[in-house]
């Protein structure tokens, strides 16, 4: 090592205290980093346990309505059917009245016609 008088051990010693002194700032500086990543992290973990409780009721409101739609999609496509079937309920019926009447009205022309020709 150089005498400390000379210019080179100055120099040396000036360029040592100086990078302590920088080393010593990005230290502060990466100790002032972590503390607020840690406050984050902290922040984040208390969000996320306040929202957990949420974020499952949601999902149970979601699957809750899902079922609902599912149900009402399952009526919808019944009561769809039912009423298919009444419309050939219903025209068959009609269909059945027509003919009784048309019957009915045949007969009469029919017992008119006897009357006036037979008497």
């Amino acid at each position: 090592m150089p005498d400390s008088g000379t210019e080179t051990a100055i120099t040396l010693r000036f360029l040592q205290e100086a990078f302590a002194d920088w080393k010593s700032g990005v230290d502060r500086r990466f100790d002032d980093v972590i503390a607020r990543l840690d406050r984050v992290v902290a922040e984040f973990q208390t969000y996320a346990q306040e929202q957990g409780p949420r974020t499952t009721a949601l999902e149970h409101r979601v699957a809750e309505t899902e079922k609902d739609i599912a149900e009402l999609q399952r009526l919808r496509e019944r009561d769809r059917l039912e009423a298919r079937e009444d419309r050939r309920t219903s025209t068959g019926t009609k269909v059945a009245i027509a003919t009784a009447l048309l019957g009915a009205l045949v007969a009469v022309v029919f017992g008119v016609l006897n009357l006036t020709m037979g008497a």
